[in-house]
């Protein structure tokens, strides 16, 4: 009886899924994907009925940030067990015993923003097992992407603590995302050899995170980074389980974040910052489509960013018609590639895609990916990839596992991040 109670349906594109997500929950979400005249209309659909924003399930967004409303973690689990008004979903010792279960103990008080993907998915997960005792159903986009395998018992936890209760569990996934299988490629994928190589020399590198964890004190908070110097054949893999510094170290290395310290980033004798693609592009395209975006940044180099993307969507093409059935396209590939694109337009020292499968099914994903490595190896530019999925294992020539480690003697340092070479098949 708790099979029935728990369904999976899988969708090729990100807007099929997306559309089928929002019916399910009444339309709460407004769409950021079909750009800002469509959020606009969505958003002003939901104030004209501001008595029917209560919705009639639970529910989780393929971004889990999303769901989270209010400025900490504590603060979220408090409106859960607020908003269902049932005897003992609303307490401090309901708080603490939930936050200990999803590992959230350390960062309860910290502000959302703050939090790391996979932190952030837990306070998800969090507040949806309060929720369980409103009896709401409960709807998941694509939480296989949220989390490294090492978490997904949260995730499984969760899912049987609803259905110990009856209460039916709806996920809408892209197709093949919970599949662990490697990819079935050639590591050469026809780029030839050598791969471009990346110099990363890291020493007494500080990050800070002052501006995200503790505005208000204005202390200064930092992580620091292993003294590293080494060189990494494209494509690398950085792996890890969930908030142990991957897209930190990407932003640090791209120039997004602030840092005290040395960290040099090089390749074909250049060096300089490295440029990123997050893994949520719905909010980097800040509501374009690819034709807008290929007309931003630096007017000389628009047209090298028009040829790119084409090239790279004839490739896209070529890999996605080889799979069984083709993958399909929709717009969130073309901004992906869009994004790509401009980036590679610059000729930067390196290429980093955080998390490049979100929104896409494995066909679209693995399409993709291909697309942008050999498009950036004609270029001369290394690629790195940062991913829980371990079907990227056959592409690597080179991976860094990371983990951090929590730091208690140093005033203002909460962690060190420490770096791994685990192979290197040059």
């Amino acid at each position: 009886m708790q099979k029935a109670l728990l369904t999976t349906e899988y969708f090729q594109t990100h807007q099929e899924r997306e559309k089928a997500f929002a019916a399910l929950v009444d339309g709460l979400l407004p769409s950021r994907l079909d750009g800002p005249e469509c959020f606009w209309r969505d958003f002003n659909h939901l104030i004209q009925r501001p008595g029917q924003l209560r919705p009639s399930v639970t529910f989780i967004p393929s971004d889990p940030r999303q769901c989270l409303a209010f400025n900490c973690a504590r603060q979220v689990l408090w409106a859960a067990g607020l908003a269902d008004a049932h005897p003992g979903s609303a307490t401090a010792r309901t708080i603490d015993r939930v936050a200990a279960l999803f590992g959230l103990q350390a960062v309860l008080d910290q502000p959302i923003r703050s939090l790391s993907g996979g932190e952030a998915a837990k306070t998800a997960l969090a507040k949806a097992w309060i929720a369980s005792s409103s009896g709401r159903p409960l709807v998941m986009a694509s939480p296989s992407g949220w989390m490294s395998p090492s978490n997904t018992e949260l995730l499984e936890k969760v899912i049987d603590h609803y259905l110990g209760r009856r209460i039916p569990v709806s996920i809408l996934a892209m197709e093949g995302e919970g599949v662990p299988d490697h990819l079935d490629v050639n590591p050469g994928f026809g780029v030839g050899d050598p791969s471009p190589i990346l110099e990363l020399e890291c020493h007494q590198l500080e990050i800070g995170l002052s501006p995200k964890i503790n505005t208000l004190s204005g202390d200064n908070v930092f992580c620091k980074v292993m003294d590293t110097r080494i060189q990494l054949a494209s494509p690398c893999l950085i792996t890890g389980d969930n908030g142990q510094g991957k897209s930190l170290l990407a932003k640090a290395i791209c120039g997004a974040v602030s840092f005290k310290g040395r960290l040099h980033t090089a390749s074909r004798g250049r060096s300089g910052p490295g440029r990123l693609i997050f893994q949520d592009v719905v909010t980097q395209a800040l509501m374009r489509g690819a034709s807008r975006i290929l007309q931003s940044g630096n007017p000389r180099l628009q047209k090298d960013s028009a040829s790119i993307y084409k090239q790279m969507q004839v490739a896209w093409q070529e890999h996605a018609a080889r799979s069984t059935p083709p993958a399909r396209a929709d717009r969130l590939l073309r901004i992906k590639l869009a994004l790509a694109a401009v980036r590679l337009a610059s000729v930067p020292t390196v290429l980093i895609l955080d998390e490049p499968d979100w929104g896409l099914s494995r066909r679209a994903a693995e399409a993709f990916v291909l697309a942008v490595i050999n498009q950036a190896h004609r270029l001369k530019v290394p690629v790195v990839l940062i991913s829980h999925k371990p079907w990227w294992s056959p592409l690597a020539k080179s991976r860094i596992k990371l983990f951090k480690q929590a730091e208690s003697g140093q005033t203002g340092c909460k962690f060190t991040i420490n770096l791994i070479l685990e192979s290197d098949r040059t």
